[in-house]
């Protein structure tokens, strides 16, 4: 059995056990709706270099797609000794879930890491509204600009209070994660479905009827992590 066809059986098993996010949905503000695990087109008919990438992390893959067969083997075993945490011998529906969100974990840090230095101008190691708000929409340059983006900034001002959970004005890494991830944590539940109930209630009766669900179903199915 090779390398690939065996991640192919345990992914089979993986993605009908955990919900990967899906790829971020229509930009309402610059915030972040889900964490896809691989940047591939997830196409099980043509390749499996999606699932590929989801069990192994980006990093990980890349190497294995340079490894002989049988390194790459040994390396796999390995990882399935890493994944069995209760050394039973089987990899259960649980393990699974862990191990994937542990790799979405490690995915997110880094993105966040890439972003740091964009919005922490002034490289105190914190980040505060006002640097967020000058890296993000700078670029607007007159009233009428900023009239536009009105809401978005609001939006993306009332997530970054919500993140601030020490209400120090500013956000440490931790922090500044959960305002660009929000599904990720569930203190910030609510203004994640405050903001989809923004973006669906398109009449602002306070309700979703059947045309506005069906009209944005692609909204729901990407978040539904946060009723999960």
């Amino acid at each position: 059995m090779t390398m690939k066809t065996m991640l192919v059986l345990l992914m089979c098993l993986l993605l009908c056990a955990v919900h990967s996010d899906g790829k971020p949905t229509e930009k309402k503000s610059h915030v972040i709706h889900g964490v896809p695990l691989s940047e591939r087109e997830h196409n099980d008919d043509e390749n499996y270099d999606y699932d590929h990438e989801a069990f192994l992390g980006n990093e990980e893959a890349e190497t294995f797609d340079k490894l002989p067969p049988h390194e790459s083997k040994r390396r796999l075993g390995i990882i399935l000794e890493k994944i069995d945490v209760n050394s039973d011998d089987v990899i259960s529906e649980e393990e699974l879930k862990l191990w994937l969100k542990s790799n979405q974990k490690k995915l997110i840090s880094g993105k966040v890491d890439e972003r740091w230095s964009e919005f922490d101008s002034n490289k105190d190691g914190l980040i505060s509204w006002s640097e967020y708000k000058k890296a993000t929409y700078g670029y607007l340059v007159s009233p009428q600009d900023e009239e536009d983006h009105k809401h978005m900034i609001f939006r993306d001002e009332r997530r970054f209070r919500m993140a601030d959970r020490n209400r120090d004005s500013v956000a440490d890494k931790e922090e500044f994660t959960a305002f660009l991830y929000a599904e990720d944590y569930e203190h910030m539940r609510d203004v994640v479905v405050q903001e989809m109930m923004e973006d669906i209630d398109r009449n602002k009766d306070g309700f979703i009827d059947v045309d506005e669900y069906l009209g944005n179903k692609h909204l729901l199915t990407n978040k539904q992590t946060v009723t999960n």
